[in-house]
């Protein structure tokens, strides 16, 4: 089959891999003239480092693995005040050396060009109609042009164009948990290692330093807010200096170190829920069908494997309404089990009061206690769901 995927991120990017590998046509379009880089610091483990290995860009992958080996907490004056050496949250999760810490650019990069030879590609390419048949879906581009194909897939985010033509509004399937998160490249403003991943947590904002290199820091800042909606992207800087005025540590000084017309990714935290992920010869994937935020720390593993698994279910089936009913079954059970969980765990992850912030550390200290190492584990499963 001839297969339409908006999106070119890393669900869309690898279920046109194996759609091309499975026999199918796969073409991928993207409304943004270039590949997308922008986001944060990927935990990769468990379903994702599972389709990658599969895809053989595992090697690539650890080349550019920003290891880190502690997470250092810090205190309004920017004294570390708990130290969290990684390979116990490892233990924690059951892994050993099936885990990456990846800058979401090198993931995007590395699938595009794993796929680039194979599949055709057209950037600046967005959707204005999906019309649908017994026989085809027909996608009507915002030129005007109109074009056939047998299905078409949304891998185009949580504000999918895809799922709004077809499914509905974003607003039927939205649930915003209560935060935004912004992320953002910037010059060093200190010696920092690049093993070591740098946190300030106040009540309702965290902040994170990510060093990459001698040059550059992936900064990353949540914050509980009321829904504001979509913030246009020359506001981003003054929003954020506005929000973090009066926090401690290197906060104001690392946000007037940018210059005003720094890239600055800004979302909010929102899961999207949806009773079907697909309609006649329309299927959603990744974030568009099943957001599950940040916090869950598994939502690109989580888009790869339902990439792989709708891949799959389309080669094993002809008629494609029962590889998208498949899909749906094999996926949805854990989709809903880490939304769950993702919900219950935000107040801990962006803690609303000094003593969620003191109890959370302590907890930190006391990981390698059994009990707190099964909370741990419990809590932040990213174990593989992809079958041996």
């Amino acid at each position: 089959m001839r297969i339409l995927i908006a999106g070119a991120g890393p669900a869309g990017l690898t279920l046109a891999y194996w759609l091309h590998k499975g026999g199918h046509t796969p073409v991928v379009m993207e409304k943004s003239p270039n590949i997308r880089t922008a986001g944060y610091m990927i935990d990769f483990a468990g379903s994702g480092w599972d389709v990658a290995n599969r895809m053989g860009i595992i090697p690539h992958l650890e080349s550019v693995d920003h290891a880190v080996k502690e997470i250092l907490f810090k205190d309004r004056s920017g004294r570390t005040t708990a130290i969290m050496p990684t390979g116990k949250l490892y233990n924690a999760w059951g892994f050993e050396k099936r885990f990456l810490g990846l800058d979401r650019r090198d993931l995007v990069e590395t699938l595009y060009h794993t796929v680039e030879s194979d599949v055709e590609i057209r950037f600046d390419t967005t959707l204005k109609a999906v019309c649908q048949s017994a026989e085809a879906v027909t996608a009507t581009f915002a030129d005007g042009k109109e074009e056939s194909f047998d299905l078409l897939v949304g891998a185009d985010g949580i504000h999918s164009s895809v799922r709004e033509l077809v499914f509905g509004s974003e607003v039927e399937f939205a649930d915003y948990l209560g935060y935004y998160v912004a992320a953002f490249y910037s010059p060093p403003l200190s010696p920092a290692s690049p093993s070591s991943y740098l946190m300030h947590v106040e009540p309702g904002i965290q902040v994170g330093v990510m060093p990459l290199s001698e040059q550059r820091w992936l900064s990353i800042l949540i914050y509980k807010s009321e829904d504001k909606g979509h913030i246009p992207p020359a506001e981003r800087l003054q929003v954020l200096k506005d929000r973090a005025r009066g926090v401690g540590w290197i906060t104001t000084d690392l946000l007037n170190s940018l210059p005003a017309e720094t890239p600055i990714y800004m979302d909010t935290v929102t899961q999207i829920e949806m009773p079907l992920w697909s309609s006649n010869r329309v299927a959603l994937i990744g974030d568009a069908a099943y957001c599950m935020t940040l916090i869950s720390g598994q939502g690109t593993s989580m888009a790869m494997a339902g990439a792989y698994f709708l891949a799959d279910e389309l080669r094993q089936n002809a008629d494609h309404h029962v590889a998208f009913t498949r899909y749906d079954q094999r996926l949805r059970p854990y989709i809903e089990q880490k939304q769950k969980k993702a919900r219950n765990f935000a107040p801990t992850f962006v803690p609303s009061s000094q003593r969620r912030i003191t109890l959370t550390q302590l907890a930190i200290r006391l990981i390698d206690l059994p009990p707190v190492t099964r909370l741990v584990s419990k809590q932040l499963n990213l174990k593989s769901i992809i079958p041996a």
